[in-house]
């Protein structure tokens, strides 16, 4: 009997997962939200750049930037990374950047830059709409190739950032600087370590 209810409630709980989803566990996440908004303190405005998501990517360029940034925040939408960050010393704000809510924030903060980390073209576009009336503000998207960085240009990104693109020019500058003076790998190999072992042991 036991065994039939369970199987009955697994097949139930499978077929209706996007209902629980929008009924149940994005209020959830919205009460959470609301939890967590409750303890932040009002932010700073004009910082120099918001990251929307703090992924790898977003990681090694705040590494880059860390000792020239004035102002930055991060916005992000998962609880648990949230208050990871925010333990180790970031400027986190709790939003999900597709939303209204966290448009209207970002346009409060009036940033000089707002760097959409996420590689989704359907997430870049959505945010991209709701960023277009921002003046003042530059914003750079992400893209996994040329094509949806085609995309995201002609939707209004001021900067698309493909890492396949970049990553073949930086290669191409640091070959070509070894080839010049083979001295300089070992520089450009003590910087690469020392942005593994910041990752390592930041996150």
């Amino acid at each position: 009997m036991v065994t039939v209810l369970t199987m009955g409630v697994g097949t139930w709980l499978l077929y209706n997962s996007d209902y629980l989803y929008e009924h149940y566990f994005r209020f959830l996440k919205k009460f959470e939200k609301k939890t967590i908004e409750a303890q932040e303190s009002a932010p700073e405005k004009n910082p120099e750049i918001v990251f929307l998501g703090f992924g790898e990517t977003a990681k090694s360029v705040y590494r880059q930037l860390e000792n020239k940034l004035d102002g930055y925040y991060i916005m992000d939408f998962d609880p648990s990374n949230v208050k990871s960050l925010k333990n180790r010393g970031f400027k986190v704000l709790f939003a999900d950047a597709q939303e209204v809510e966290a448009i209207e924030k970002i346009k409060e903060l009036n940033p000089k830059i707002v760097y959409i980390t996420a590689d989704s073209l359907e997430t870049n576009t959505s945010i991209l709409r709701g960023l277009k009336k921002l003046e003042n503000t530059k914003v750079f998207c992400s893209a996994q190739t040329h094509t949806q960085a085609k995309s995201l240009y002609n939707a209004g990104a001021d900067f698309v950032v493909v890492p396949k693109i970049i990553s073949s020019a930086k290669t191409a500058e640091i070959l070509s600087d070894s080839i010049e003076d083979s001295t300089r790998i070992v520089q450009f190999r003590e910087d690469s370590l020392k942005e593994i072992q910041f990752l390592d042991k930041e996150f």
